[in-house]
């Protein structure tokens, strides 16, 4: 059976706060930074000596890191000579790998490392490297780089019908039953066959369709162990098994890109759910618990809900059950406006489906094939109305912080496009590589703007759990529990004050407000180390200063962190 998102009252509770009752302590703690070097220690000339040193180490490994390293050491002292000339060595040698890579046809990891090394040339102002850049052409070769991965796909997709003479009954000739065929499972002795079952859609004549990740995910889950073979069905052959191949997929926004050696019947066409609104009717295709060519309508009931911690998807309340997953969410004109992921079993007329928008960001990486990971700056903010992203807190060791962000910059714009919300920064990040320079335009608290160049690292599925290894668990009680925490104890005692919460946290759903006590006995993780409990004590002002022992508990992702 496939796997549909089914949650109850309780899990709607779980997903913001646990309130136990309990008691105990833990922390922990691992600052790292590989060039953090102690300015007070040094004459310049000597920790100039030592930074280069580092990233000397560094550009082993990473040439565009080191690169970056050596453009924000120029930053910090633009009269040393040795500095420039170090600038300039390290350009030549991501030039270097620039070539290599062109040489490859690594047509990606090409554009993205050209895309970096320009911007930090750019921003550097100096006229030698601009030159030296400039003198190999690059950017020829990143028109034919890009043209070579538009190519994989864009001739091959249809453009947004305005208005349509199909009829649906023939539209639902493009879709297809996915079928996972998952080995024997064996209950009191009995042995079953076991399978999963999902839905999908064409969208290129050649035969690649869409579907969910977590329909396909024991294919490619690295974790998995069992059998596990793909096929799909035809929505108008329903008992030829054939096979098919994962080509790209993205677990984070549940997405996946596969190929089968069939011509279909129909291929859908791709539409701009900005063109829907509430109330908008929409039609829902798939094979609801094995049903093959299922039809059923309904409206958009609403929208930006926030499921994803990158993105937020459409609510719907068309008819969804298990193997509707994968399936398109279709206009009246035909066009596939949105894919159906998940299903509350518990409440009817209460699903969802991923906006077409992210599928079309995605689509260059998904038929260039292998898993897409997105990236990760370190930072935990809000968004702040009218005017950006606040930086609330940042890693020790982030990238963020080590190229000159600081809490309480508003982040205004990401690669020159304006943003005003954290929705609309993880939809401009998305489509940015990780190991990519990131220009971010920041307001500062004395109200002056400047761009930072960061180099963006590899989101984890689990950032919080990165933050609360590395962290004093005191520390990141702000980005996980929404709770700036003040030390109040003599030595390294376990109790604190609040200093402040941020509002819509978990401990501003659990009532927690300025200055309140605050001691935590312990901290400890679920077993999927994917949620964060904290047993604490406190005499809360909204419980009228009684005394309170509570568990807290958090997820590990948000969508806060970028």
């Amino acid at each position: 059976m496939q796997r549909v998102l089914n949650m109850n009252k309780n899990f709607f509770n779980l997903s913001f706060l646990f309130v136990f009752i309990i008691c105990i302590f833990s922390c922990a703690s691992n600052e790292n930074n590989e060039l953090q070097i102690d300015k007070k220690e040094y004459s310049t000339e000597e920790f100039i000596e030592n930074k280069i040193s580092q990233i000397d180490k560094v550009s082993k490994t990473d040439d565009l890191k080191a690169f970056w390293y050596s453009y924000l050491l120029f930053q910090e002292y633009k009269t040393e000579i040795s500095v420039k000339e170090y600038l300039e060595k390290n350009l030549q040698n991501s030039i270097q790998n620039l070539q290599n890579l062109y040489a490859e046809q690594k047509w990606f990891d090409f554009c993205s490392e050209y895309v970096s090394l320009d911007k930090i040339i750019k921003n550097s102002n100096i006229e030698s490297l601009i030159d030296i850049f400039e003198s190999f052409s690059f950017y020829e070769k990143y028109i034919y780089a890009q043209n070579n991965i538009i190519s994989l796909y864009k001739d091959y997709l249809l453009p947004p019908n305005k208005k349509t003479s199909d009829k649906i009954s023939k539209m639902i000739d493009g879709t297809v039953t996915i079928w996972i065929d998952l080995g024997v499972k064996i209950e009191s002795g009995k042995a079953f066959s076991n399978k999963a079952i999902g839905s999908g859609f064409f969208i290129d004549k050649r035969g690649y369709l869409i579907t969910n990740y977590h329909v396909i995910s024991s294919q490619v889950d690295p974790e998995y162990e069992g059998v596990s073979k793909l096929y799909i069905k035809l929505s108008n052959d329903t008992e030829t098994r054939i096979p098919a191949k994962v080509v790209g997929y993205d677990e984070s926004l549940d997405l996946a890109l596969l190929k089968t050696e069939v011509t279909p019947e129909y291929v859908f066409a791709l539409g701009s759910s900005s063109s829907l609104d509430i109330g908008d009717k929409i039609f829902a295709i798939g094979s609801p618990v094995g049903l093959e060519r299922t039809l059923t309508s309904g409206i958009v009931s609403a929208e930006g809900r926030q499921l994803f911690s990158i993105g937020t998807v459409m609510q719907i309340d068309a008819a969804v059950n298990n193997g509707n997953s994968g399936g398109p969410i279709i206009d009246e004109f035909g066009n596939v406006q949105a894919i159906v992921f998940a299903g509350m079993l518990e409440y009817q007329g209460l699903n969802f489906a991923i906006p077409v928008e992210y599928l079309k960001l995605l689509l260059p990486r998904l038929y260039y094939g292998g898993k897409i990971t997105h990236s990760f700056v370190g930072v935990y903010g809000k968004t702040v109305k009218e005017k950006g992203v606040e930086v609330l807190w940042m890693q020790k060791s982030s990238s963020a912080r080590y190229a000159g962000i600081k809490e309480g910059d508003i982040i205004t714009a990401i690669n020159g496009e304006k943003i005003s919300s954290l929705e609309e920064l993880h939809l401009k990040q998305i489509s940015i590589l990780p190991n990519s320079i990131i220009e971010y335009t920041i307001l500062n608290e004395l109200g002056e703007e400047k761009n930072i160049l960061v180099l963006s690292d590899v989101r984890a599925k689990y950032p919080g759990l990165d933050f609360y290894n590395n962290e004093q668990v005191s520390n990141v009680f702000y980005p996980l529990f929404g709770m700036k925490l003040k030390n109040v104890s003599s030595g390294f005692g376990n109790k604190y004050i609040v200093e402040s919460v941020v509002k819509g946290s978990i401990a501003y759903e659990s009532g927690f407000t300025e200055l309140d006590p605050v001691k935590i006995f312990r901290t400890y993780l679920s077993e999927k180390k994917d949620v964060l409990f904290s047993d604490v004590y406190s005499k809360k002002k909204s419980n009228g200063y009684l005394d309170v022992s509570l568990v807290l508990a958090t997820p590990l992702d948000s969508e806060n962190f970028f």
